[in-house]
């Protein structure tokens, strides 16, 4: 029996090294996926852990009374008449278009 191929290397151990390869690519695959679950559930536990810092529900008021009163003008851009007003009553014309 004579081998006929460029390599010297049997053809036996050429379907090895191919079965080899397909085994490190399923095993890459699945490495490469159970990156991702730990890096998903990383994230989710740090939004458990966000929770008791900035709440479930927040008043929308409370968030409204932390900007700027420029911050609110631009948020009512359009609206006429407001260059007057004071900031709880640009916080209360806010609120009334949301």
């Amino acid at each position: 029996m004579e081998f006929e191929s460029s390599s010297n290397t049997p053809p036996d151990s050429k379907l090895i090294t191919q079965k080899n390869s397909m085994n490190n690519s399923a095993f890459y695959s699945s490495v490469i996926f159970l990156i991702m679950v730990a890096v998903a559930i990383y994230d989710s536990f740090l939004g458990l852990l966000s929770i008791p810092m900035k709440g479930v529900m927040v008043n929308p008021r409370t968030v409204l009374e932390g900007k700027s009163v420029k911050e609110l003008k631009v948020m009512l851009k359009g609206t006429k008449g407001i260059s007057k007003l004071n900031k709880e009553r640009l916080v209360d014309l806010v609120l009334s278009y949301a």
